[in-house]
């Protein structure tokens, strides 16, 4: 347990007709820390979100807030606590009356609630909304309502439960800047449940993976995207070519490996490993690079076997003696013209190769 964590857990464990739906032996949250948990359906993240925010009591296990436990003193600790799920769930009335709720509840003078509410409703944008009834709200409107109305109780965590899903890519944008905005601004923890870690990387501080109601990897965005332990956590972040290979020794080049992977011999860096030990190679489609030079290590030629238009980019699975999955910008190496059975030279810097042992 972190010495100076907000809230931490011990040996949580909770069950549902006899299916383990929770199995977290330790896990903390410091002050200001933003936490994203993510993990398939049913991995047990929006359990876990709720053990932490006493919506759901676990069968056995501890649950502390600044040190000491949750059950001293419960409607204390819970006032410390906001919620925001993916539905807004605002109450009938205006937008201004959802917000003041929680206020009301506290027994604020009518003076402080107007000066807290037009501070949270100006923080998400939505100040000029005050008086429409929710009734007449967007989706986008009715979530940044219900995120201010967490935030005018002044919480020291909040708790958002996948609160983008329902949205669209334009309004899950904007709303995760100002989410991130607001929460740095006044300096309290987050935990997110969400299925696209990547939206909230740029101030989420620690991403925790989830799998059949364990935490199977935490750590930096910058680590869990670049280096995932397993399969699950590579697909779970974006990690399309998961290859396997055999070591076959150290290079001239101290800390790096060649591997063979197929057809190909391939150099990675480290780990320091007995040459004879199946790996696995996890690779960034965006970290491949079209190639003109074939004499550079990690320098491979194969067949376009299929083609994906996006917006900015081409995807293009390459098929080397295995696949290969590139994402790469339409205005590179004259791409505008790619088709299926052509050949397609491509480099794999080894410093973006991630390698475990299998």
């Amino acid at each position: 347990m972190m010495p100076d964590a907000l809230m931490s857990v011990k040996n949580l464990r909770w069950s549902r007709s006899d299916r383990v739906i929770l199995d977290v032996p330790e896990f903390s949250i410091r002050s200001n820390e933003v936490v994203a948990l993510i993990g398939s359906n049913g991995a047990g993240k929006s359990s876990l979100l709720k053990m932490l925010a006493l919506l759901e009591k676990p069968d056995c296990g501890e649950i502390f807030f600044k040190n000491s436990p949750v059950t001293d003193r419960p409607l204390a600790t819970r006032r410390k606590m906001a919620m925001v799920f993916q539905e807004p769930l605002l109450l009938s009335g205006s937008v201004f009356k959802n917000v003041a709720q929680g206020l009301v509840y506290r027994g604020l003078p009518g003076s402080e609630i107007t000066r807290r509410v037009h501070a949270a409703l100006s923080d998400f944008g939505i100040a000029h909304l005050a008086r429409r009834n929710q009734k007449h709200l967007s989706g986008g409107e009715a979530q940044r309502v219900s995120l201010a109305r967490a935030m005018v109780v002044e919480p020291e965590i909040l708790f958002l439960d996948e609160p983008f899903a329902a949205l669209d890519l334009p309004t899950r944008q904007s709303l995760a800047e100002d989410i991130g905005r607001v929460i740095r601004q006044r300096e309290i923890a987050a935990v997110f449940v969400t299925h696209n870690a990547e939206e909230l990387s740029l101030f989420t501080d620690r991403i925790c993976i989830m799998e059949k109601g364990v935490l199977i990897q935490e750590g930096s965005p910058e680590a869990i995207f670049n280096r995932p332990a397993s399969h699950v956590a590579a697909r779970l972040v974006g990690v399309e070519n998961i290859l396997s290979g055999i070591l076959l020794g150290p290079t001239a080049t101290q800390g790096y490996q060649k591997v063979q992977v197929g057809p190909h011999q391939w150099i990675v860096p480290g780990p320091t490993l007995q040459s004879g030990t199946p790996v696995d190679l996890y690779i960034r489609p965006e970290a491949i690079l079209p190639a003109t030079d074939a004499n550079i290590p990690n320098t491979f030629t194969g067949k376009i076997a299929k083609t994906i238009s996006l917006s900015s980019q081409y995807k293009l699975v390459i098929e080397c003696g295995f696949p290969v999955t590139i994402l790469v910008s339409k205005g590179t190496h004259a791409l505008q013209d790619v088709k299926p059975g052509q050949d397609f030279r491509f480099h794999v810097p080894p410093d973006r190769i991630h390698t475990e042992s299998q």
